[in-house]
């Protein structure tokens, strides 16, 4: 009876230790992207802007107006929407017009960004606004 439990003890850490195993190594290859992600926003805009765009990319329940505003700062017109989709990440909704597209990312309670990329998708125009 003892050697049972011994046994039944033994494979339950073993079945732990692999289940812990198995969630690191799916994690750790997605970290290292955003962490090379993170390094380079920092570079280019600095630490501030760096920890503000993890923020606003972490938060997804919409509370993210104050990171939101650090980052409408740094993007001006022709900022190319890959470079926008770094620091925002991907948008809430999208549209497509003939005049190009338009990004919404949710900052908060009936509150919204609101990106207008041209035809050749570099922003045409970013403001905060109402949440249509």
């Amino acid at each position: 009876m003892r050697q049972i439990v011994a046994v039944a003890i033994v494979l339950a850490i073993v079945c732990i230790a692999l289940a812990v195993l198995h969630i690191h190594s799916q994690r750790s290859v997605p970290t290292q992207v955003m962490d090379l992600v993170s390094r380079r926003i920092e570079e280019r805009y600095g630490k501030e802007i760096a920890v503000a765009s993890e923020e606003f990319k972490a938060k997804t329940d919409g509370f993210r107006e104050n990171a939101g505003d650090k980052l409408i700062k740094v993007v001006k017109a022709g900022t190319p929407q890959a470079e926008v989709e770094r620091l925002f990440g991907k948008p809430d909704r999208t549209s497509d017009s003939r005049d190009g597209k338009q990004w919404m990312y949710v900052t908060g309670y009936s509150k919204a960004v609101f990106v207008a990329f041209d035809p050749n998708d570099n922003v045409k125009a970013i403001e905060p606004r109402p949440k249509e």
